[in-house]
């Protein structure tokens, strides 16, 4: 089955944060990864991610929230 969205690919510049994020990104169950890729690097809505994924607002809300968490992990920063 072909995913939802197409993975970003390799960031072209030599930022070693972007490098770190876009392999934490990678790292990410592909529903996770899905809603990340679809709100920040597409730059729909909560609303626009909702209808893509065939979800509630809410629901795309609480995947974001999820998948900013495991980033957060991934890059071992520390939550608040």
């Amino acid at each position: 089955m072909q995913p939802l969205v197409e993975e970003p690919s390799t960031p072209a510049t030599a930022d070693p944060l972007g490098e770190r994020l876009h392999e934490a990104i990678q790292k990410l169950p592909q529903n996770y990864r899905e809603a990340i890729v679809l709100y920040y690097l597409d730059g729909r809505n909560c609303a626009g991610v909702a209808a893509s994924l065939g979800m509630t607002e809410p629901a795309v809300r609480q995947r974001l929230v999820r998948a900013r968490a495991m980033l957060h992990d991934l890059l071992g920063e520390e939550r608040p």
